[in-house]
């Protein structure tokens, strides 16, 4: 494609989308790491147990392992935080049992597991977020996980950044064990503070917390919404 014709290709190139009411169900490689010294050929035989148990190493080795040995280096907060809103996606689906991520369940996952996320913001920050070819959209900015799946989770995935009424920040302006606050500056301006440390602490007592729950047949809803997703994102059926 010539340069500066690449514009012109996107208004001028129609296709016919095709749509699907599910997700079409993968069909991985056997060969395929599952999770540490797992692979996906070894879940054909395993137990609702033992597949919850691959699942608990998967997250644990690849995402908080990696997480955790960010924490004392300097400067990895902003790391921290991209690894702990991708677990926080993850998690909220499968503990929902939804196909896909939402704003919805994101936040209701932040409120119900992590308590501090359910304060009020007085008065509600404002953001704006962009709708298709409808131009800009404002949201009202509520209670913290609004803040945090706004300005966070979504400028992370979709622009690389935290948003500019958010930051990152240590004890200094975070009171201690806390995860999140927000503070004043400038002439009447407001600030959220998330510090990743804390933040990471949260989201793995709330994962060991699932794990835990989904261990025990009595949680019969929870099993089946784990059995659901995992077959709709691993392609290996299970019986909860």
């Amino acid at each position: 494609m010539a340069p500066g014709k690449l514009s012109t290709f996107f208004m001028t190139t129609k296709t016919k989308p095709r749509f699907f009411k599910n997700r079409p169900i993968p069909q991985p490689n056997p060969e395929k790491a599952f999770a540490k010294d797992t692979h996906y050929k070894h879940l054909d035989s395993y137990d609702f147990t033992d597949v919850v148990k691959a699942f608990d190493r998967r997250i644990k080795y690849w995402y908080f392992y990696h997480a955790k040995e960010l924490v004392p280096k300097q400067h990895q907060g902003f790391a921290i935080v991209v690894i702990v809103s991708v677990i926080i996606d993850l998690l909220s689906q499968f503990i929902y049992g939804t196909q896909e991520s939402s704003a919805r369940i994101y936040k209701c996952f932040l409120r119900k597991y992590i308590p501090e996320f359910r304060k009020k913001i007085k008065p509600p920050l404002k953001s704006y977020r962009h709708v298709h070819d409808n131009g800009w959209k404002m949201e009202l900015i509520k209670d913290f996980a609004d803040a945090f799946y706004h300005a966070v989770r979504c400028g992370v995935v979709h622009s690389a950044m935290i948003l500019d009424y958010a930051g990152i920040a240590g004890e200094d302006e975070v009171p201690k064990g806390r995860v999140i606050c927000c503070n004043p500056w400038g002439d009447g301006k407001r600030e959220v503070a998330v510090n990743p440390f804390v933040l990471l602490e949260r989201a793995e007592q709330a994962f060991d917390q699932y794990i835990e729950k989904l261990q025990n047949p009595a949680n019969k809803s929870l099993r089946q919404k784990f059995a659901k997703k995992f077959y709709r994102s691993f392609g290996k059926k299970i019986k909860p």
